[in-house]
């Protein structure tokens, strides 16, 4: 059970490369308002 954790840890790297493209997505879109 010893590789979920590097899964895991894979997962939030991906989830947190996404989440940085929402924000940047969002400030563009908030500038348009």
């Amino acid at each position: 059970m010893g590789s979920p954790k590097a899964g895991n840890h894979n997962d939030l790297y991906e989830i947190e490369e996404v989440l940085k493209e929402i924000l940047a997505f969002l400030e563009e879109a908030g500038s348009l308002f």
